[in-house]
């Protein structure tokens, strides 16, 4: 295969892909995250699921719900109760 036709099937993948939904969110997203909930800036995160985070750090812990879409750059966290 010709490298310009893997360019162009590479990029139609990418084009294709990126309008669907993703659940990855970068771990340093989480953290930032957490290190402004749990006010500690040495907060760790561990992934416990597809979406699902677990931050601990300065003797509290917190659990997260995580995900991106297209448009939304890294994505995003929401702090569950």
């Amino acid at each position: 295969m010709s490298s310009m036709k893997k360019l162009v099937l590479s990029t139609l993948f990418l084009v294709a892909c990126g309008g669907m939904p993703s659940n990855v969110v970068s771990p340093k997203v989480v953290q930032a995250k957490a290190a402004s909930d749990l006010s500690c800036p040495e907060a760790t995160v561990e992934a416990v699921g597809n979406t699902s985070w677990k931050a601990t750090g300065c003797g509290k812990t917190a659990s997260y719900t995580c995900w991106t879409s297209p448009g939304m750059g890294e994505g995003t966290c929401t702090k569950e109760p």
